[in-house]
């Protein structure tokens, strides 16, 4: 979770040293519920320190975030390769330790919050941990001439002719905003992406995030 959380607000994590701003997503023990072994986990404010950091989106958000990525790792290859863009290689690694975590107890469990409701018995671990352990890798500023098909405005969902003829689709950068491209619509140019590639049992899936555009004759 404060690893989610950092990367809410300032981007991606570097490979390693100190979570940005973890005092600020430390969550507390409350109860131990009854019925099996498990944890109640809350935020008990942190309203003073949030003030120096209004960009700062509330803490329930990181949660849901974090248990969405977690749900994402039972239910398929695609929904995971979605819930793993965007998220860096940190949040990545947390999420695979968690799972191997698990596995390795031969342990199951139940995840509950404000708007999600996750039961993992054994079958969905196993299919989270084949999920979580595939190859990640990331291609950070990719160049690609084509033609720039458009971008909505409520997704941020973006479509790009490359020179090739092949379409690529992909959301925005979570630092831009879609009407940043408006003018490019149907325009040639220089398209720069980010590729989250995930690779697992000879099969990949590929991500596409639009960093920034430029003028083909720039590039």
């Amino acid at each position: 979770i404060s690893k989610v959380f950092a990367t809410q607000i300032v981007g991606e994590l570097g490979a390693s040293g100190p979570i940005p701003l973890e005092d600020l997503s430390h969550l507390h023990i409350t109860d131990l519920p009854r019925g099996s072994f498990g944890f109640q986990l809350e935020d008990l404010g942190q309203e003073a320190p949030l003030a120096l950091f209004p960009q700062a989106p509330p803490l329930t958000e990181a949660v849901e975030r974090a248990n969405t990525i977690i749900a994402a790792a039972s239910e398929s290859d695609e929904a995971f390769a979605d819930a793993m863009d965007e998220v860096g290689d940190r949040v990545y690694s947390a999420i695979k330790g968690f799972f191997v975590t698990i596995a390795s107890a031969e342990a199951t469990f139940r995840l509950e919050s404000e708007k999600m409701h996750l039961s993992f018995d054994a079958a969905r671990v196993s299919a989270a941990v084949a999920r979580a352990t595939a190859e990640r890798t990331e291609e950070i500023d990719i160049p690609m001439p084509g033609t720039f098909l458009g971008v909505l405005a409520g997704s941020g969902k973006f479509e790009h002719r490359s020179e090739s003829g092949s379409v690529l689709a992909g959301r925005i950068s979570t630092n831009r905003r879609p009407e940043e491209f408006a003018d490019w619509f149907n325009k040639r140019c220089v398209a720069h992406l980010r590729v989250m590639t995930l690779r697992k049992s000879g099969r990949e899936w590929k991500r596409y995030s639009l960093l920034r555009i430029e003028s083909s004759a720039s590039a």
